[in-house]
C-alpha cells in the first residue's frame, strides 16, 4: 500500500523496491493513493488498484495541530479512514497476500485491521514521528507498531530513533549507481543551456516547506553576490495553481496577511533580484541522477 498522492522520494523508492523483487518466487499487487501513480506501478506489478487512503497526519512533513482546522481534518481523517478500510477489506480478500507492506507512517491505523485478519505486515517508515503537545498521539502511533506490526522498516536512525519502538531495522533506501554515468551530466548540460564551465546549485526539495525551499529563496541574494554566472536548478518547483474564484480570494487574502506559499516566496525572489537567467525552474523530474550529474 503506497500512501503517495504525487510522484516523490517515498514512490521512487517503493518503485526501486519492486524492481528488485524475485518475481519468480512472488506476485506483487498494490494499492495507490495516486491516479497519476497507478499507471506507473502497473508496470511493476500483477494488480494494481487505485484508492483514495486516509493518512494519518502526524510526521515531520505535517501534524494536526489544536484548532478548528486540526479538529475538521481529523474528522475527515476518521471518515475516510473506515471507509477506505471497507474497500482495502475487500482487496484483500480479492488478492489474498501473505504480507501486506505499508509504504509510510501515515498509514499506521491500517495495521489494525489488516493485523486481525491473520495477514502478515510491514510498515516502512519514511519519516519522523512528532511530540505533539503532550506526545499522546505518538505513544498511541508507537502501541500500533508494536502491537500489530511483524516488521517495521526505518530509512534512517533519526527516524527509528524518533520513534522509539523496540522492534524495527535501519534499511537506507536503494540506489542504482549504474544510472549515474558521467555522459548524463553533460548532455542535460546541453539541454539546458548551460556552459560546460558554469557552475551549479542542485536544490531536489520540491516545494513542501519542511525541505527549506524558502531558506533557499532567502540565500539568493548572497549566493548571486558571490557567483554571478552561477546556475540554480530547482526541480519540481513548478506547478499550475488553482484559478478557481475560492483559490484566489484564498492566495489574495493570505499575500494581504503576509503569508505566501514556498512558490510564491521562491517566484517574489527571483523577480526582486531580476535572476531569471541564473534560476532553472521544471515540474517533476523522473531521472534525477540526470540533475545530480550536471553538478559534478
Amino acid at each position: 500500500m503506497d500512501h503517495s498522492p504525487v510522484n516523490g522520494g517515498a514512490s521512487i523508492s517503493l518503485s526501486e523496491l519492486l524492481r528488485n523483487i524475485n518475481y519468480q518466487e512472488y506476485e506483487l499487487s498494490i494499492i495507490c493513493n495516486s491516479n497519476t501513480l497507478i499507471s506507473k506501478y502497473e508496470r511493476l506489478v500483477s494488480h494494481a488498484e487505485n484508492l483514495d487512503l486516509a493518512l494519518f497526519q502526524h510526521t515531520t512533513a505535517g501534524w494536526w495541530k489544536f484548532s478548528l482546522r486540526g479538529f475538521k481534518e481529523y474528522y475527515l481523517w476518521m471518515v475516510g479512514h473506515f471507509h477506505s478500510m471497507k474497500h482495502i477489506e475487500n482487496l484483500i480478500s480479492k488478492f489474498q497476500p501473505d504480507i501486506v507492506h505499508l509504504n509510510s507512517l501515515t498509514l499506521v491505523f491500517y495495521l489494525k485491521h489488516i493485523n486481525k485478519m491473520n495477514i502478515k505486515t510491514v510498515i516502512h517508515v519514511r519519516e519522523s514521528v512528532v511530540n505533539g503537545y503532550f506526545g499522546i498521539r505518538k505513544k498511541i502511533i508507537k502501541d500500533a507498531i508494536e502491537k500489530y506490526a511483524d516488521h517495521v522498516i526505518y530509512i534512517c536512525e533519526d527516524n527509528m530513533r524518533s520513534m522509539r519502538t523496540k522492534k524495527g531495522v535501519v534499511i537506507y533506501n536503494p540506489v542504482n549507481i549504474q544510472k549515474f554515468r558521467e555522459n548524463i551530466g553533460s548532455n542535460l548540460r546541453s539541454t539546458l543551456k548551460i556552459d560546460k564551465n558554469a557552475p551549479v546549485i542542485l536544490y531536489v526539495g520540491g516545494l513542501r516547506s519542511i525541505n527549506g525551499p524558502h531558506i533557499l529563496a532567502k540565500a539568493f541574494e548572497k549566493i548571486i553576490k558571490h557567483i554571478p554566472d552561477i546556475k540554480i536548478l530547482l526541480p519540481f518547483t513548478t506547478y499550475e495553481h488553482s484559478n478557481t474564484m475560492l483559490s484566489i480570494f484564498k492566495r489574495r487574502v493570505a499575500n494581504y496577511l503576509g503569508i505566501y506559499s514556498s512558490r510564491q516566496i521562491i517566484e517574489n525572489e527571483i523577480n526582486r533580484l531580476n535572476i531569471k537567467n541564473n534560476v532553472i525552474q521544471s515540474g517533476y523530474v523522473d531521472s534525477i541522477e540526470e540533475y545530480f550529474c550536471i553538478t559534478n
